[in-house]
């Protein structure tokens, strides 16, 4: 059977053509148009400055703020603020509160001042009682030297005046770390004596350290002068010459305090005697 010619079909030349043989120019405008509306909408979305548009509208519809400068006024000035205010506002129960609390410290503390000061003095007045009452007290009965009938004063063999003291403790406790002083002189008259230095001896026949409170005796102890000279046993046996010879004993108390006896006493080559011209010293 044979077969009828036909042209080409429209169906195979829209596939089968080359676009590049297209005799039609394809057309521009939907291009063009989808441009403007593009920029169209990028005006309308765009922020204007506020220099540019100050009533632009944003987005939203309102209006975009000038950004300004906050400042906050100072208030005015009261006309009694220097003169009837208080800076601090304090109520013033308050402060009158305070001021009576402050008040009443002080005389608490001037109160408790004297208190301490009065509680002081009774208990300083109480220790000196107790160490009034409790303490030893030792007093010099009296200073000898060696005499015989018809020449009163007698010199050993090394030309020396032997004197002795008796003491006693009339104190209540016992007399610790005793020690004897003394000190003698030749002077032609007895306006010329005077107090010398002391030195520290231990006597004859030495001396305890302890004097017993209230003994039934007294305590003794013996010393002598320094050696006469020819001239000094001349001068003394001759008449208005005056031997001088003062003796001092310290001791201490339970509480630590050193306490004073002393005596002094003048005689001459007759045997008489008279009381040192300065105050001797007994506590």
């Amino acid at each position: 059977m044979a077969r009828r010619a036909s042209g080409p079909s429209v169906y195979s030349g829209c596939f089968m053509r080359n676009p590049l043989e297209s005799d039609k120019q394809v057309s521009l405008w939907p291009l063009v148009l989808f441009g403007v509306l593009v920029s169209w909408l990028a005006r309308q979305t765009k922020t204007p400055h506020p220099k540019d548009n100050p009533d632009a509208a944003s987005c939203y519809g309102k209006e975009v703020p000038t950004p300004v400068t906050h400042i906050v006024p100072s208030p005015p000035e009261h006309h009694k603020t220097k003169t009837t205010c208080r800076p601090d506002q304090t109520p013033w129960w308050k402060t009158l509160g305070e001021g009576i609390a402050l008040f009443g410290g002080l005389g608490l503390l001037i109160v408790n001042i004297y208190q301490m000061r009065a509680t002081e003095q009774s208990a300083d007045t109480a220790n000196k009682t107790m160490k009034l009452a409790y303490r030893p007290r030792v007093i010099i009965n009296g200073l000898g030297y060696s005499t015989t009938p018809g020449f009163p004063t007698v010199f050993d063999k090394e030309s020396r005046i032997e004197m002795s003291i008796g003491y006693s403790n009339v104190g209540t406790i016992m007399a610790k770390n005793v020690r004897y002083f003394i000190f003698w002189e030749l002077v032609a008259d007895k306006k010329e004596a005077k107090k010398l230095s002391y030195s520290e001896t231990d006597g004859v026949f030495g001396y305890p350290k302890t004097s017993l409170p209230r003994l039934p005796n007294p305590e003794s102890a013996t010393f002598y002068t320094e050696p006469f000279t020819a001239e000094q046993v001349k001068r003394f046996r001759s008449p208005g010459t005056w031997v001088e010879f003062s003796v001092m004993i310290t001791y201490d108390d339970d509480f630590g305090d050193t306490h004073h006896a002393e005596y002094c006493d003048m005689f001459d080559n007759r045997g008489t005697q008279a009381i040192c011209p300065w105050p001797v010293q007994n506590e």
